[in-house]
């Protein structure tokens, strides 16, 4: 898979609304190799800095978690 690329993890974060920096995963994912683990590490930090809201369709922990879960799938099929 080689090294990470972590401008991909920025490209993404600009598509949401509002666009937010993903500073722990880029940090996380700077001149490191891509593996299972350092891609999972890195997702660990996608929520960092948002403040999600509750609504009657999902809480504040499944969306941070939502956030988690999807940046992790997006670093795998973007093969980083």
């Amino acid at each position: 898979m080689g090294d990470l690329l972590p401008d991909r993890v920025s490209q993404q974060a600009a598509r949401s609304h509002p666009p937010y920096a993903v500073v722990g995963v880029e940090q996380a994912l700077v001149g490191q190799s891509a593996t299972v683990e350092t891609i999972r590490g890195a997702a660990e930090h996608a929520a960092d800095g948002t403040s999600p809201t509750s609504d009657g369709n999902a809480d504040t922990d499944y969306r941070e978690n939502l956030a988690r879960v999807l940046t992790g799938r997006a670093l795998a099929a973007a093969g980083v």
